[in-house]
């Protein structure tokens, strides 16, 4: 039997590129060597709100940019309304509805061009952190004639008990 867990990597955007200094994934956050004065946060789902959480109770003033209306929109609305209220009270800024346009690097950080209900905006911070999902890692890895499928999406198709198409080959993650 074969186990495929190809793991993810975290989806990056076209107009906020990863370069590994200004503009970071959630795991080159982990790797900071000081509090930045200022971080900005693409993104209100698990990883961002975590992250952010983090390092404004380290110190940094934490803007978080989520382009849905609804905070936490897949949670019971009771449960997302106290979560905003705890993650305001770390000091969190969330701004909901926020469409992020333009991330420009500087010699002082990030210049981030979104827009929302109010119309355009810019947000200058020391770090900007975009956690707006991962994707599986599994473009490329398969010979066209492996008998693997993927979805529109990537992710391996399996059926309840994780088996794909092909006997003996189970995919996991």
């Amino acid at each position: 039997h074969v186990i495929l867990a190809s793991g993810s990597v975290p989806i990056e955007l076209p107009i906020a590129m990863f370069d590994g200094e200004n503009i970071i994934e959630s795991w080159d956050t982990l790797e900071l060597e000081a509090v930045p004065e200022t971080l900005g946060v693409v993104g209100a789902g698990v990883i961002g709100l975590e992250l952010g959480s983090v390092w404004a109770r380290l110190g940094a003033k934490v803007t978080v940019l989520e382009a849905m209306e609804d905070f936490l929109f897949m949670a019971d609305r009771d449960v997302a309304k106290v979560a905003a209220t705890e993650f305001k009270k770390q000091g969190l800024d969330i701004k909901l509805g926020a469409m992020v346009g333009k991330a420009t690097t500087g010699k002082k950080g990030v210049e981030v061009e979104y827009e929302d209900k109010d119309g355009a905006h810019k947000l200058k911070v020391e770090k900007l952190v975009v956690a707006v999902g991962r994707r599986p890692v599994t473009r490329e890895l398969f010979a066209d004639d492996a008998g693997i499928q993927l979805d529109d999406r990537g992710f391996i198709v399996v059926d309840d008990e994780c088996r794909t198409r092909v006997k003996g080959v189970y995919a996991v993650g």
